[in-house]
């Protein structure tokens, strides 16, 4: 890679590589680093898209455990594009691996591994560089799931984190909806019981309750966030039932009404471990 300078914390550092093999042959740099941490990864030459792949690039701790990543090739650019769907903590080293099997279309493939190691902090990449050739990183393997719902449990917000605490290991915690359903349930029996009681006036009034109740439903579904809370716990109905697949498409749509929702982050992750 040539040096190439990025902006990190206000300051421009310079990340360059020693192997003189790679020179020039691929460059690395980031998002703006106000989102997730993207990971935009440029070759000078075509690669064959088969080896583009989880086999090829993951995202590890230092011990070796991997993190979920969604990996894109863009064949116009020539650009392979990591995006995490684990969530990292801040202050921890994650290594970036590119390996030899990454090959372009003429069949030739890296002279060797590339390790990147980087850190968060403030939900910015602090620091991070090429690790010198001679360094062995540990191998990857699966991180068990029970580890990944700690590490998702320290990653979120406090109140996210108790949820997932106080849940389950299979199973998942349904959000804060935020919709009045007392509302429209009374209203039900209020009706029924002025029809027992022949009074018109309870049975209006119970007529009342349920509209009242339908409309305020109405209202919070216009909400893009409250739609994504009703969609995500729908999905959880589905996860905790055993039909994943469902319950995959659920959190997908939540997190596409509600890019904040974090219940929805973590339960898209949790959801591929089964699927």
């Amino acid at each position: 890679m040539g040096d190439n300078k990025h902006i990190v914390r206000g300051e421009k550092i310079r990340v360059g590589i020693s192997d003189p093999e790679l020179a020039g042959r691929v460059k690395v740099r980031l998002n703006d680093l106000s989102g997730p941490v993207l990971w935009f990864i440029k070759f000078n030459i075509v690669l064959d898209p088969v080896t583009v792949s989880h086999k090829s690039m993951t995202v590890t701790e230092t011990n070796g455990y991997i993190l979920d990543t969604e990996i894109t090739y863009d064949t116009a650019k020539n650009m392979i594009v990591m995006k995490p769907t684990d969530p990292y903590e801040e202050g921890i080293y994650y290594i970036l691996t590119i390996t030899r099997k990454v090959r372009s279309k003429g069949g030739n493939n890296l002279k060797r591994d590339i390790h990147i190691v980087f850190k968060i902090k403030d939900r910015r990449i602090e620091e991070y560089r090429i690790l010198p050739p001679e360094t062995v990183v540990e191998k990857p393997r699966k991180k068990p799931e029970k580890l990944k719902r700690e590490t998702a449990a320290r990653a979120f917000s406090p109140e996210v984190k108790e949820k997932i605490d106080k849940t389950p290991a299979a199973s998942l915690p349904y959000g804060k909806f935020g919709v009045n359903v007392l509302i429209l349930v009374l209203g039900i029996p209020a009706a029924l019981s002025g029809l027992l009681l022949d009074s018109q006036y309870v049975v209006l009034g119970g007529a009342a309750l349920v509209l009242a109740g339908i409309a305020h439903l109405c209202i919070q579904l216009v909400n893009r966030k409250k739609r994504a809370a009703m969609v995500y716990n729908i999905g959880v109905m589905h996860f905790n039932a055993g039909f994943y697949k469902a319950a995959a498409k659920r959190f997908a749509k939540a997190h596409e009404l509600d890019e904040q929702n974090e219940l929805a982050e973590y339960a898209a992750g949790k959801v591929k471990f089964y699927t």
